[in-house]
């Protein structure tokens, strides 16, 4: 706001945020420069004194869908605009592509106009002429690849969020709008190095956070919050992600700086995270967020009272059932069901993403055929077959330590739950089953 002010702007616009800015939007007001906001977070019961909010969770909002995401409420008020002064409307498709990178990164349900917005944008991601879209996808290796919301998840978004994490985020912008080729090319090299020193920081506080959860016993607790004076603010929201998959308890992080301290959380279904800070508001300097993330400020002395009042609000409103990891099976399939033709089907449910996850399937009694591998870090790699007939490859994240209950020569089977998709190697296609959880008969 106050560089807007030294430049001679009296006009700003946000994305994904300002719905809880009150000081913020105060200030800008008394410099004489109007704010729109363009948010989806949850509001308090009074608004800041912006000169418009555009959030569907207004609490007198009249639009259909709640849920919208923060780069999509933009998205719309350009769309308004354009209509108003009869533009094209080409001129906001072609940017398609941006508001899908935003939409599956933000991790927003990927239902109704999400999935649309996001589905059509997917397309224009792997057709973009922008040059600095272009220069990550080559190298993150994946340019010539159909993007989907796995490839924004966890190759493209990791990228773009690393210079906000470790450096300065005022690179992502330039080369999301750059036309330089070169400088895009600088710029995307800069953002990969960034990623794999984030992911060096990453390791280090989420193996710290085990340690302190094993050592307490914070396991057994309905919500899990830890600080600590040395970790980086930049990456705790993900090791909070990381903590809730792993113990599947809604997780909260807190990186101290002298007397205050930045925290960020993930919740798991049936959890609103969001309520729960505003049950803890008076041990909070602020809060924002929504049922499936948040970020908070605190002061360092109110941490153990914000700790004790939010494990009481979990106490009282998180059903113990909601803790236990639960997957959901859509259909039992033979592998004779699995074709080119189920492929095709399943594509129509895409994009898969928050509130769309893909379909899962269960087959019986399977015969491990041939050695198990393992892959990367901690994978496990193996292939099965049904009634001596059809072998499927099959891939399980995360479950290497299974190697040895699959070895060649036993009697048992393995029941699997799985989802399927086609792999591209060497200008052939296979249908690889990516197993979210089995079971030795």
């Amino acid at each position: 706001i106050l560089y807007a002010k030294s430049q001679g702007f009296n006009f700003i616009i946000t994305v994904d945020c300002g719905t809880v800015d009150f000081l913020e939007i105060q200030l800008a007001n008394k410099l004489g420069i109007d704010i729109i906001v363009c948010d989806h977070h949850e509001p308090k019961e009074i608004l800041p004194a912006a000169y418009a909010i555009v959030n569907p969770k207004r609490h007198d909002s009249t639009y259909p869908f709640a849920e919208l995401g923060g780069v999509a409420v933009a998205f719309k008020l350009i769309w308004g605009v354009l209509a108003l002064l009869k533009y094209p409307k080409e001129y906001l498709t072609e940017h398609l592509d941006l508001v899908a990178l935003g939409l599956v990164a933000d991790i927003v349900p990927l239902i109704s106009e999400n999935r649309i917005l996001a589905k059509f944008g997917l397309k224009q991601i792997s057709k973009t002429n922008k040059v600095g879209l272009q220069s990550l996808l080559k190298v993150a290796g994946i340019l010539k690849r159909e993007i989907s919301p796995y490839e924004v998840s966890f190759i493209l978004a990791p990228r773009i969020n690393a210079a906000g994490r470790i450096s300065n985020a005022e690179k992502v912008v330039t080369l999301l709008t750059t036309n330089n080729r070169h400088e895009a090319e600088i710029i995307a090299q800069q953002l990969n190095q960034e990623n794999t020193q984030r992911q060096v920081i990453e390791n280090q506080i989420f193996e710290e956070s085990i340690k302190i959860i094993e050592a307490q016993n914070l396991s057994k607790s309905k919500i899990i919050v830890l600080s600590c004076d040395k970790w980086h603010e930049g990456v705790i929201g993900i090791v909070a992600s990381k903590i809730a998959e792993r113990y599947y308890r809604p997780s909260i992080l807190l990186a101290i700086k002298g007397d205050r301290a930045k925290g960020s959380g993930r919740s798991i279904s049936g959890f609103n995270i969001y309520e729960a800070l505003k049950y803890c508001k008076d041990t909070l300097i602020g809060f924002g967020g929504h049922k499936y993330a948040c970020g908070i400020e605190i002061a360092k002395d109110k941490i153990d009272s914000f700790i004790e009042k939010i494990q009481i609000y979990a106490d009282n409103y998180l059903n113990i059932n909601c803790l236990q990891r639960k997957i959901y099976i859509d259909a039992v399939l033979s592998f004779s069901q699995i074709n080119d033709r189920t492929v095709k089907l399943l594509k129509i449910f895409e994009p898969f993403g928050q509130e769309n996850p893909p379909l899962l399937f269960a087959t019986h009694s399977l015969e491990v055929v041939g050695y198990p591998n393992r892959v990367g870090k901690d994978h496990l790699k193996f292939r099965v077959r049904e009634n001596k007939d059809r072998v499927l490859e099959a891939i399980a994240f995360g479950r290497s330590s299974d190697i040895l209950n699959l070895q060649i020569g036993k009697e048992d089977h393995v029941d699997i739950v799985y989802s399927f998709n086609e792999q591209y190697f060497a200008g052939k296609t296979k249908i690889q089953l990516n197993v979210k959880d089995l079971k030795i008969k």
